[in-house]
């Protein structure tokens, strides 16, 4: 699960993952061309992205992050409630 980052989702794709992308609007998402890549809206502004957030932690090996700074404290916490690989 990716919070955005068009070379490191294109090079998993190529070689066989699963990507899968959150981010607030689907044209912030550069994704054309990847068979296994797929946007999901996030907004981790709002309560219900970061309950969204969590939610898609549960289903992934590993989510790796590019969110702002500011967001950095909350989501790594959120994360390792679930022991996910962030």
């Amino acid at each position: 699960f990716f919070l955005q980052s068009s070379p490191i989702i294109h090079y998993l794709d190529d070689h066989g993952f699963e990507v899968i992308v959150g981010s607030r609007s689907k044209g912030d998402v550069k994704i054309a061309g990847c068979k296994r890549a797929r946007w999901v809206q996030l907004d981790v502004e709002k309560p219900e992205g970061l309950v969204a957030l969590d939610e898609w932690a549960a289903r992934v090996d590993v989510v790796v992050s590019l969110l702002p700074y500011v967001f950095h404290p909350t989501a790594p916490r959120l994360l390792s409630r679930r022991r996910s690989t962030f």
